[in-house]
């Protein structure tokens, strides 16, 4: 049955754009580590 008043679910999105991982010796790739601190708080977003 169809409801008008479910809940949404709130789905996190994060684009990256780059090269994975350590390029070479002046240019930095994407590492997990960098962008450790905006994946938790994506992951942390409560519901309205």
């Amino acid at each position: 049955m169809f409801s008008f008043f479910k809940k949404k679910k709130i789905i996190s999105h994060l684009k990256l754009s780059g090269v994975i991982g350590n390029v070479g010796r002046f240019r930095q790739g994407i590492e997990y580590s960098s962008e450790e601190e905006i994946i938790k708080r994506l992951s942390q977003l409560r519901k309205h």
